[in-house]
């Protein structure tokens, strides 16, 4: 019985070395390797819009389809992905009356219609101000999927609107 349990110590002793050998040499090797791979892959990601770094968009404003207007305006928006803000100025002229209401509306394509996700305090030209936007929010501005809509007593579904685009 004393030999079983000297020889079953032993092969536990050799066991244990093994699988330490095993387990100290190949992870450490594997860890490193994807150790970087994941910082390689952060990196490339924050290539195209690294944080803090501002972007530029624009808004070509034009009557909605449909409407009978010589309305034609702009929109410049800068976009902090530090904090999720977005500065707008967006000036207009030539509609059939007065701008009762604007807003940035989305998400939704070029031409098609959706609810109001920035109401503007003030409707008359220049409109100004800052938003902060939720993440959603963000990767919806950021797929072309927002857009300023410029409403009249004459057109109360928006007289003027254009997609908002990076630059």
């Amino acid at each position: 019985m004393k030999q079983f349990f000297i020889a079953a110590v032993a092969a536990g002793g050799l066991l244990a070395a093994g699988c330490g050998e095993t387990a100290y040499d190949e992870p450490a090797m594997d860890d490193t390797a994807e150790d970087t791979t994941v910082m390689d892959d952060a990196a490339d990601m924050d290539e195209p819009m690294p944080a803090g770094d501002p972007m530029m968009m624009t808004a070509n404003l034009g009557p909605a389809e449909g409407v009978d207007s010589e309305g034609m305006g702009t929109g410049e928006f800068t976009f902090n992905p530090a904090d999720n803000t977005l500065e707008y100025t967006v000036t207009y002229a030539g509609l059939t009356g007065p701008a009762g209401a604007a807003h940035i509306h989305g998400p939704a394509p070029e031409g098609e219609s959706a609810g109001v996700v920035v109401p503007f305090a003030d409707a008359a030209s220049p409109i100004t101000g800052t938003a902060t936007l939720t993440d959603e929010q963000v990767e919806e501005l950021m797929n072309g999927m927002y857009y300023v809509n410029v409403h009249t007593e004459a057109y109360g579904a928006g007289e003027i609107r254009g997609q908002i685009m990076p630059q």
